[in-house]
């Protein structure tokens, strides 16, 4: 099985702009947090990518796709949180620009 690892976006609002949000709390979430999640994600389908699937133990890979859907979801969430920040905090987005890193290749008109 091929596995390519998803890159963290980058942080397109300026935190220290937000107002009722501090530049500390969203700087540690978007780097531990979300660059967590994509971390576990990559982890758990290098691991998938590596298996041996005709010898391994089903209730193993029924884990692992567990936990990689754990992680999409989380991954997932947390962009939709960071792209729905406004830059100012008064001024949020009307939609977001590309969909979120663990959705798949052909999902922009699903996603919408």
């Amino acid at each position: 099985m091929y596995f390519s690892a998803v890159a963290i976006r980058p942080l397109l609002l300026k935190p220290q702009w937000m107002n009722g949000l501090s530049e500390r709390l969203l700087v540690s979430h978007y780097e531990n947090n979300y660059s967590g999640a994509l971390r576990r994600l990559n982890a758990t389908r290098a691991r998938l990518a590596a298996l041996d699937w005709s010898s391994t133990p089903v209730f193993e890979i029924n884990g692992l796709k567990r936990e990689e859907l754990i992680a999409v979801g989380s991954v997932i969430l947390h962009e939709i949180y960071f792209d729905s920040l406004g830059g100012h905090g008064d001024n949020p987005p009307t939609g977001l620009a590309e969909p979120p890193a663990g959705l798949g290749p052909g999902t922009r008109t699903r996603f919408r």
